[in-house]
């Protein structure tokens, strides 16, 4: 993933968070899913997992949605990945809420073909604005990694989840981790 950190145009809002308006680059896993587990003919509400980094990884889990002011907040059937993705819900930044968009760009099948994403972030009424570019090499002669992608234990530095937002999250994502180690929900 590279970062681009806020352009130095004035207008540009600077989150005061050194992961969204810094430069850098980081490296990345992603993994595509269907929410319903409805046929691949039919459309059903996307996933776009992402995981940055190693060492303390960040997870962000977005939802195919629109892209304008209020449908940012709405889940959309889609059939084809190559879409818009959101987070949905707002985080908290020391400069006001931000939503992250995730648009998903490909010639062809992502998990095959190769894809760009383009991360932008935005208040929850604001205009988006670019902060990060990811580029996806699939690596098909590797094993699917079991990663557990939790937003709530990994959010990224300077940036938290609402008390409400994660009250509502937390109670599925903890259920989530008991059944990953093999506990009863």
């Amino acid at each position: 993933m590279l970062r681009e950190g806020s352009p130095s145009a004035p207008r540009q809002r600077r989150w005061q968070v050194p992961w969204l308006d810094e430069p850098g680059s980081d490296p990345i896993r992603v993994r595509l899913s269907r929410s319903l587990g409805l046929p691949a003919s039919m459309p059903d509400v996307l996933g776009l997992a992402v995981r940055v980094g190693d060492a303390r990884p960040v997870d962000l889990l977005f939802s195919s949605t629109g892209e304008g002011r209020l449908s940012r907040f709405v889940l959309r059937p889609v059939k084809n990945p190559a879409t818009t993705y959101g987070t949905v819900m707002p985080y908290r930044t020391a400069n006001g809420p931000v939503v992250f968009l995730a648009e998903l760009r490909s010639d062809g099948d992502p998990a095959v073909a190769g894809a760009s994403v383009t991360m932008s972030a935005a208040s929850p009424g604001g205009a988006w604005q670019r902060w990060a570019r990811l580029e996806l090499r699939p690596e098909p002669d590797l094993a699917d990694p079991p990663i557990s992608f939790d937003p709530v234990l990994n959010p990224p530095p300077g940036v938290t989840p609402y008390r409400w937002a994660r009250s509502l999250r937390e109670a599925s994502y903890a259920a989530a981790r008991r059944t990953r180690r093999g506990a009863t929900p």
